[in-house]
C-alpha cells in the first residue's frame, strides 16, 4: 500500500485503479471507502522518417519472351543504383547473394501482375537478395512497391525478417506499398516466398 501506481506502457489502455481511505479522529474512523480512477498509459512514441532514397524500376518492361534471364552475383546491386530517383542520396554499396531475381526481359506472363517491374521468385523457387549500404546508413524502414503474382495473395515478402502478404495478385492488381519496420541496419535482406513483382524500394532512416 505504497500509493504509488506504475503507468501503464503505451499500447494498453490505462489501468483502473481504486485509492481507499479510512477518516479517523481520536479514536473513531469513518468506514472505509474508495475512489476509482484511472492511470492513463503512456502516450506511444512518434517516430518519423526520413527518406534517403528511392529506387524506381517502373521503366523496367516486362515481356512474355524466353528465356528468362536472372541478375547474377553483385549484378543487382549495380543495377539498382542507376534507377535511383531525384533526390536520393546513394549509399548502396553492393548486392549480393541474388537468388532468382529476374530480369523484366522475359519476366511477364499473361497470369501475374501486368504492371512493371523486376520479378522475384518462381512458381517453384523463392527470390531473394541482399543489399548492403554505407556505414552509418542506419536504415530501418524499407517501402517496397509490389504486387504478389496471383489473386488471392499467398506469396509472401520478407524484409529484414519482417514478413507481410500483399493484399493484391494476379492480372488486374495494381502497385501496392508494403513498409517493413526493424532495427537500423547497414545491410538489408528481401526475400519473396514464390513470386513478387517489385515495382519500387524505398529505404527510410529514423529523422533526426
Amino acid at each position: 500500500n505504497a500509493g504509488v501506481v506504475p503507468r501503464p506502457a503505451a499500447g494498453p489502455p490505462g489501468a483502473t485503479v481504486t485509492m481507499s481511505y479510512v477518516i479517523s479522529v481520536g479514536t473513531a474512523s469513518s468506514t472505509p471507502a474508495g475512489i476509482e480512477y484511472t492511470v492513463k498509459a503512456e502516450v506511444p512514441a512518434v517516430v518519423t522518417y526520413s527518406l534517403i532514397a528511392k529506387y524506381d524500376l517502373n521503366d523496367q518492361v516486362r515481356t512474355t519472351a524466353t528465356p528468362s534471364t536472372k541478375f547474377t552475383e553483385g549484378a543487382f546491386g549495380t543495377f539498382l543504383k542507376t534507377k535511383i530517383a531525384a533526390g536520393g542520396t546513394e549509399k548502396l554499396v553492393s548486392s549480393s547473394a541474388e537468388t532468382n531475381v529476374y530480369e523484366a526481359v522475359a519476366s511477364g506472363a499473361a497470369t501475374g501482375p501486368q504492371f512493371n517491374g523486376i520479378k522475384f521468385g518462381s512458381s517453384s523457387a523463392n527470390g531473394s537478395v541482399t543489399l548492403t549500404f554505407e556505414a552509418g546508413a542506419n536504415i530501418s524502414k524499407v517501402v517496397i512497391g509490389c504486387a504478389a503474382w496471383a489473386s488471392p495473395a499467398t506469396d509472401t515478402l520478407t524484409v529484414n525478417g519482417v514478413t507481410l502478404t500483399p493484399t493484391q495478385g494476379g492480372v488486374s492488381a495494381t502497385v501496392e506499398e508494403l513498409s517493413f519496420v526493424f532495427a537500423a541496419t547497414n545491410v538489408i535482406t528481401i526475400t519473396t516466398a514464390k513470386r513478387i513483382i517489385i515495382n519500387s524500394i524505398s529505404v527510410y532512416q529514423v529523422a533526426a
